[in-house]
């Protein structure tokens, strides 16, 4: 990831070592040493999540003099090109610090001719972005990426969009004095949608430039299917996810009724799959168990890291 970026053109990499252990850790510093100034290393001595992270990375950038800031996860390799293609849709749209960008990610299984898609827009009163108007809309995505057929993106190369999430995420630095830094009490899961949402939220255009792409070096750790009904799935991380989404999608609720009508069928999407998928019912109901307990923390505030 710190080539690549350095390749692409950054003029420094501010890499946080999130309490890696000392192998890692090691290993950081001297590539760090290697690189004289290219790459500034923070090491943290506790695991502050994908939150604290990146609120210490964005801090100390803007603190050193950044004017820019391009957010990029551990496993996000930018293409040679990315960051001139970002530059050149900011000075297209106007060179208004205003407008936010960020990268299309390429996901390992489709390689680089994966066209852009924009993110499904996040409706209120959905319920862990899960809104029944989105559902037809999502089946038929569902179907051409499977068949990798139809026009599963955009022809255009910028898309205007509601949300992003952390990597390839680009904006000017007065952002952080006007919004401040992603809420460390999020931990992991769901802070980038509501740090980004606050850029909407404060006057910001938020657009998908499609032709500066970044590649996942590594598949998402769901994305072997449903989560909730797998075995071996981690377990805080679900926890994390429907914590935090509960919190957000209850501030963004502005009818209960359809509120609690799309946490049906959500839970009800749930229970088919279950059993089309020949779930064990003793895992069914522990899963069940683990997201009640996960709504009740989010519907009533309690965030934080989980011990």
């Amino acid at each position: 990831m710190v080539a690549a970026a350095l390749r692409a053109g950054v003029s420094a990499v501010v890499l946080v070592d999130n309490a890696s252990e000392d192998p890692s850790a090691r290993a950081l510093k001297e590539l760090e040493r290697n690189l004289d100034g290219a790459l500034i290393v923070l090491r943290q001595e506790e695991n502050r999540g994908s939150a604290g992270g990146y609120a210490t990375g964005i801090l100390h950038a803007v603190k050193e003099g950044a004017e820019f800031l391009w957010l990029l996860d551990d496993d996000n390799a930018s293409l040679p090109d990315a960051l001139e293609r970002l530059w050149s849709a900011y000075l297209y749209l106007g060179a208004d610090p205003r407008n936010v960008l960020f990268s299309h990610r390429l996901a390992p299984a489709f390689g680089k001719d994966q066209p852009a898609k924009a993110p499904i827009s996040l409706r209120p009163n959905a319920f862990l972005n899960f809104h029944f108007l989105n559902v037809l809309p999502y089946l038929l995505r569902r179907v051409s990426w499977i068949g990798q057929k139809g026009n599963v993106g955009s022809s255009f190369p910028i898309q205007a969009v509601d949300h992003a999430l952390y990597g390839g995420l680009f904006f000017h630095r007065f952002w952080v004095e006007k919004i401040g830094l992603p809420r460390e009490d999020f931990f992991v899961y769901v802070d980038d949608l509501e740090y980004t949402l606050r850029f909407a939220q404060a006057g910001g255009r938020l657009y998908l430039c499609a032709l500066s792409r970044i590649e996942d070096l590594q598949p998402s750790w769901n994305h072997k299917g449903n989560p909730w009904l797998a075995p071996d799935a981690d377990e805080k991380r679900l926890f994390y996810i429907v914590r935090n989404g509960i919190w957000l999608s209850k501030r963004r609720a502005t009818f209960l009724p359809f509120f609690l009508a799309n946490l049906g069928l959500f839970l009800g999407f749930l229970t088919l799959s279950a059993m089309r998928h020949r779930v064990r019912p003793a895992l069914f109901a522990r899963r069940l168990g683990l997201f009640w307990r996960a709504f009740q923390e989010g519907w009533h505030g309690r965030l934080g890291k989980i011990r």
